[in-house]
Formats: structure tokens, C-alpha cells, sequence
């Protein structure tokens, strides 16, 4: 079995993981559609609602990429992440009891 990683071109977002190909094509319509409905497309000649997007395409709107990966490297990142996140949450609660 095998999944998929997501990867933020531009280095903003951390990778993430997802399922299948249509798992992240859907997260990435929907993490983009507000800014896409924003900008006013629908007056080009070519528009295409965000919905329709292939993966390719909305691979490219976003600046995105992505890596098929083993489940055993997906789960190797989950934890890492997880991890990461562990520690962001206790220095926060550390730096409120120091201000409280």
C-alpha cells in the first residue's frame, strides 16, 4: 500500500499526508477556493470553476507537489509531525503559566 505526500513548493505549510490522489486534490480545492473565487476569474475567457481543477491543476495554482511514498515514510512523518506539534503545545502552555 502507499500513500501521499504532499509538498508546499514555496516551503510554508509542513508535508502532510494523505490517502489517495483525490484525498489531496480535494483539501487543496478547498484550502485554495476562497482566494481563486477572490480574484475575479470568472471574467476570462478560458474560466474553469476551482471545483473542475485536476490535480495538476491545482497542483500548479498553489505552487504544490507531491511524492508517493510507503505507508511505513507516512507513518514516519505523522509521528515526526505529531512530535512537533507535542512540543509546540507544552513551550506554549509554559510560556502562558510564565505570563499568568
Amino acid at each position: 500500500m502507499s500513500k501521499i505526500l504532499r509538498i508546499d513548493l514555496q516551503g510554508s505549510f509542513n508535508d502532510s499526508v494523505y490517502n489517495n490522489t483525490e484525498e489531496l486534490r480535494l483539501q487543496l480545492i478547498d484550502f485554495h477556493s476562497s482566494d481563486y473565487d477572490d480574484c475575479g476569474h470568472e471574467e476570462a475567457e478560458d474560466y474553469k470553476p476551482i471545483q473542475e481543477f485536476t490535480l495538476e491543476d491545482i497542483l500548479n495554482y498553489g505552487d504544490w507537489s507531491y511524492k508517493i511514498i510507503t505507508d511505513k515514510e507516512a507513518k514516519k512523518i505523522e509521528d515526526e509531525e505529531e512530535e512537533k506539534m507535542e512540543k509546540e503545545v507544552s513551550y506554549l502552555w509554559i510560556k502562558l503559566i510564565k505570563i499568568g
